[in-house]
Order: structure tokens, then C-alpha cells, then sequence
């Protein structure tokens, strides 16, 4: 904020109060269900099967201007591809960060 913007003496929880004010959120809750699943799923038909569920929320967010929780577009893709969702999870590394972090491995 500083470096991008520095005639504005705006700290990032004073612009998320005035960006709310206003309305304008980067994440809407509202958004119908049905939405969301034709997103994903013309998603899953195409080159983007493969992605993972944080870059599929980009995907959306870019392409197709659903702007989404997470959490909820891992819950769709996990309906709508399980064995997707099995196979990119596959190989994945299953130590869990707080042992990582313990032996200096993480972070």
C-alpha cells in the first residue's frame, strides 16, 4: 500500500473498512450454487482438470468471474470430479507442516 499509493496514509484495515462501505468485496457469499457448478465443470471439460483447487479459484475468478471461497470450490470440485480430486492428491508430500517446521525442513 505504502509503496504502490503513497499519498494515501491508509493502513490495510482502514481501506478494507472503506472498500466495504462501499460495497465492493473480493469475495461475494451470495453467489447461486448453480453458478459456481457450470463454472467448474466447464473448467473439467478443458486443459483445466488438472489444476488444483486454489488455482481453479483463480481460474474462475479470471476467466469467469465467479469470485468464490475456496473451501467451496474444493467442495464442487470434490462433487463433481472425485477421482480428479484422488488423483491430484496423489504423490503429494503427507508430513504435516508442524513436523516439517519442528525440523527446520518448512519455513
Amino acid at each position: 500500500m505504502q509503496r504502490d499509493f503513497p499519498q494515501y496514509n491508509w493502513s490495510l484495515a482502514t481501506l478494507d473498512i472503506r472498500l466495504r462501505h462501499f460495497g465492493i468485496h473480493y469475495i461475494y457469499y451470495n453467489t447461486p450454487l448453480v453458478v459456481v457448478s457450470d463454472a467448474v465443470q466447464k473448467e473439467l471439460e478443458r486443459p483445466g482438470r488438472l489444476l488444483g483447487y486454489r488455482a481453479m479459484n483463480q481460474k474462475l475468478r479470471t476467466e469467469h468471474n465467479v469470485q468464490v471461497p475456496r473451501q467451496l470450490v474444493y467442495n464442487m470440485i470434490a462433487e463433481l470430479d472425485p477421482e480428479g480430486l484422488e488423483t491430484r492428491s496423489e504423490g503429494r508430500n503427507k508430513i504435516p507442516r508442524v513436523i516439517l517446521h519442528l525440523t527446520g525442513l518448512y519455513g
